[in-house]
């Protein structure tokens, strides 16, 4: 918590969050960043499942090349970062899915993508 959470929600939140056991409302951790939305409880099963429906049938290789940059961009500086981009990019752009995007932009359909 001491690490992720000043990342997340910045330090004075944090520091509130975690030194006065304050029970947070969804509005204020949707507000400070902590969760990235607020749904009613009664929607709740439906939403996730059409997040993960949509998660699963897109361009999957993008998004571990994408979770691996921000995973390691903190660590890096911006030129850095930049280079990783680029390299991610082009990697991304070789790949099954990248030739698969392009296909079905042509062909103006939705994309299949495989992971790979």
């Amino acid at each position: 918590a001491s690490w992720h959470l000043p990342r997340l929600i910045g330090s004075e939140q944090a520091k509130r969050l975690l030194f006065l056991d304050e029970l947070w409302s969804a509005d204020r951790a949707l507000a400070t960043g902590l969760v990235g939305e607020v749904v009613a409880d009664e929607q709740l099963h439906a939403h996730t499942a059409e997040l993960a429906t949509r998660l699963a049938n897109g361009p999957t290789f993008a998004f571990a090349q994408t979770k691996t940059l921000i995973r390691e961009g903190a660590a890096r500086s911006l030129p850095e970062q930049l280079q990783a981009e680029l390299a991610a990019g082009l990697l991304c752009g070789r790949s099954a899915d990248g030739a698969e995007a392009l296909r079905a932009s042509l062909e103006k359909r939705s994309p299949i993508f495989s992971g790979q």
